[in-house]
């Protein structure tokens, strides 16, 4: 009897051992997580950012293309 209490203690203290172990390994995942999560949210930031200034140069490229259209049109209405 004694011998199957000392194998049920030592089952114990081998699961207990695993649940540090994960608990462990869990918390190192999360840490890893949290910083991949600070990581994509600044590259998505960035990304945001790069894509604003492109699409004000973008539409100030257009704006300045429909301009000289205009004027190129306007010559040719002159000239014919």
């Amino acid at each position: 009897m004694e011998e199957r209490i000392q194998n049920i203690e030592n089952d114990i203290k081998v699961i207990k051992n695993d649940l540090n172990e994960n608990t462990n390994k869990l918390k190192k995942i999360s840490i890893k997580l949290e910083s991949s999560e600070e990581l994509i949210n600044i590259k998505l930031d960035n990304l945001l950012d790069n894509l604003k200034e492109n699409y004000i140069s973008y539409k100030g490229l257009f704006g300045m293309l429909a301009g000289f259209t205009a004027v190129i049109a306007f010559f040719i209405a002159i000239i014919f």
